[in-house]
């Protein structure tokens, strides 16, 4: 409350993140797990979107991501 009545804009910026983020904030120190990983996999995703340029059938989309993620195996082996 005395850093937004301050008057200094930064302060008023870092107070007003914390106060978007607090939970998520407050959970890390908690249980010290952060969101990484989905972001490193939706990352794969948008990265394998933008390199087909769209895809037109959602089965070989889904086929492309496991493939990519390592996690696909073919049912012959």
């Amino acid at each position: 409350e005395n850093v937004i009545k301050s008057g200094f804009e930064e302060f008023k910026s870092v107070v007003n993140t914390l106060m978007r983020y607090w939970y998520g904030v407050v959970n890390f120190f908690k249980h010290q797990v952060t969101n990484a990983g989905s972001e490193g996999f939706n990352n794969k995703i948008n990265v394998i979107k933008r390199k087909a340029f769209g895809f037109r059938d959602i089965e070989y989309f889904k086929l492309k991501i496991l493939q990519s993620c390592g996690r696909f195996l073919p049912k012959n082996q």
